[in-house]
């Protein structure tokens, strides 16, 4: 066990956090491992509600918003069930 383990009072593994994780967790960051969210993209937020307007009045397909957002398919039905913006 390294000194880190033995100051948290746990054996390190693979389902353990790593030191910058408990680090940021001490200091009362968030985490930020992952791929970051396409919601806090500056141009995503500010063309989604045109968009999404648009496709409620059928002047786009799905596949021509997609393409205007830069997002997949499947991000943009996300976008639209949680009305992310």
């Amino acid at each position: 066990m390294g000194p880190l383990s033995l100051y948290l009072g746990i054996v390190i593994g693979r389902d353990a956090p790593s030191y910058t994780v408990v680090k940021e967790r001490q200091l009362g960051k968030p985490s930020r491992r992952g791929r970051p969210s396409v919601f806090n993209r500056p141009e995503f937020v500010a063309k989604f509600p045109d968009v999404k307007v648009k496709l409620e009045r059928k002047e786009l397909s799905f596949l021509q918003a997609t393409q205007e957002l830069d997002v997949s398919y499947a991000t943009l039905k996300r976008a639209l069930k949680k009305d992310a913006v």
